[in-house]
């Protein structure tokens, strides 16, 4: 068995070869990894537990009718992922796709579902970014029984998250965490059944010429070929489905391949200080899988959907989920078409694009710094650096008082864990101050006054 986290790569791809010579069986089903269709695509971005945004975007683009049933004929559409975490409407949001999919069935179409970063995290109990509620508290079940692999995520991860005051105070058996996220964890623990809707989708997905993945594929991945990306799907498949399951290659694959920032679920590399140098990087991953362009969600492009490399990538997660900040400026609900012949046409929002064309002047002129002054009521964005805001984040976080507040506990700032630093905290900064929410739109900070 492989266990160097070094070698795990140089592991996969000797047991793909061994798979092949000796025609091992895999233990999950064999999912269509590669598909050829005559049908147009629509491809989607991140959904962060918003069903009512997200069905506002189907209905827009025909996708479904204003009774949010599927209507559209001989169309595939494709969710790229993060479907949860940070809105209050997680369950809502997987149980209208388990839905939509049977719908879409009875008009010759079809609907993928690609695994995000916020799905896994879920799957190993870190619900450091959930927003607290009780839709799933109807699977906590007395006694409250977890399989080993389960208790120990459930014990480190999401015990630990909620050992507070605030929730050891609320607690009548001296466990902290909520009854509604012990239901969580007992519908996400790998086996359980919202796990076992998470292994029918997919690491990644290419169909026809075009890859579909929640961050991006590296180097590091497209040099495992097709059949490597096909085989860490049925692998992770396997241990979603399993809690026993032990992996041949990946000795923990939380670590391993979840959070691997070079990774399809986390990699940001040609979605952050893109370069035209890239282009030719890109070249080399899309000609190792055969396609002709990436599609990816998880970095958020707050002004649309954007592309480079001439259309050769494809970034579709615009950020318009309401569990960023119930208060935060508007975001364009965008999705890609990618028709028969193999066109690319963004279903842009002119709606959002008209909103952004009148206060883009404000935006534009917006220069005051709200580390230093209270930021005026009548003014939306100000620009501050990002890093001070990278630092907020963690540091605010950090202090014991907003610890044990839930309302800033789970405010889901619109921040990433790599994007921290180690800057010091300032107390003097308007973060601390006066505002409760963050939100960085390439480099325009909106400063949200407590009320």
């Amino acid at each position: 068995m492989c266990t160097k986290y070094s070698k795990n790569l140089v592991c996969l791809i000797s047991f793909i070869l061994v798979s092949k010579l000796f025609a091992l069986p895999y233990q999950a089903e064999d999912k269509r990894n590669f598909i050829t269709t005559d049908q147009d695509i629509i491809a989607i971005g991140d959904i962060h537990g918003d069903l009512d945004n997200v069905q506002a975007l189907l209905r827009r683009i025909k996708i479904i009718d204003d009774q949010n049933h599927w209507m559209i004929e001989n169309t595939i559409l494709v969710q790229l992922g993060d479907q949860i975490d940070r809105g209050h409407q997680d369950r809502l949001v997987i149980d209208f796709f388990q839905n939509l999919k049977k719908e879409a069935l009875l008009h010759n179409s079809e609907v993928f579902e690609i695994l995000g970063n916020h799905e896994t995290y879920n799957a190993v109990l870190d619900f450091k970014s959930i927003a607290a509620s009780d839709e799933f508290l109807s699977f906590y079940q007395l006694p409250f029984i977890l399989p080993k692999r389960c208790m120990n995520f459930y014990e480190n991860k999401a015990k630990d998250f909620f050992n507070l005051d605030y929730y050891r105070q609320l607690s009548t058996d001296g466990d902290p965490v909520p009854l509604g996220v012990r239901g969580r964890a007992q519908a996400f623990c790998p086996g359980g059944e919202y796990a076992r809707l998470m292994a029918s989708k997919y690491i990644s997905l290419i169909i026809n010429r075009t890859l579909f993945v929640h961050a991006e594929i590296t180097k590091k991945y497209s040099a495992l070929k097709r059949e490597g990306l096909q085989q860490i799907n049925l692998e992770t498949a396997n241990w979603l489905k399993d809690p026993t399951y032990t992996s041949t290659f990946y000795s923990d694959i939380d670590q391993e391949l979840f959070r691997d920032k070079e990774g399809p679920l986390r990699s940001r590399f040609f979605s952050r200080d893109f370069t035209e140098e890239k282009c030719s990087v890109l070249d080399e991953v899309l000609k190792d899988l055969e396609v002709d362009r990436m599609v990816v969600g998880h970095s958020v492009q707050p002004f649309g959907i954007t592309s480079d490399c001439n259309g050769k990538i494809f970034r579709i997660d615009t950020g318009y989920s309401q569990g960023f900040d119930y208060n935060r400026i508007r975001a364009p609900k965008e999705a890609l078409k990618i028709s028969a012949d193999n066109n690319t046409h963004i279903l842009t929002d002119k709606d959002w694009k008209s909103f952004l064309h009148q206060n883009l002047e404000v935006i534009n002129h917006s220069t005051l710094d709200c580390t230093t002054d209270p930021t005026p009521a009548n003014t939306s964005l100000s620009k501050c650096p990002r890093d001070l805001a990278h630092m907020a984040f963690e540091d605010i976080l950090s202090l014991d008082y907003f610890k044990d507040h839930e309302a800033f506990r789970f405010s889901n700032m619109f921040l990433n864990e790599e994007d921290m630093n180690s800057l010091s905290f300032n107390p003097n900064t308007c973060y601390f101050k006066i505002v409760d929410r963050i939100i960085v739109l390439e480099g325009l900070v909106k400063c949200n006054h407590l009320r």
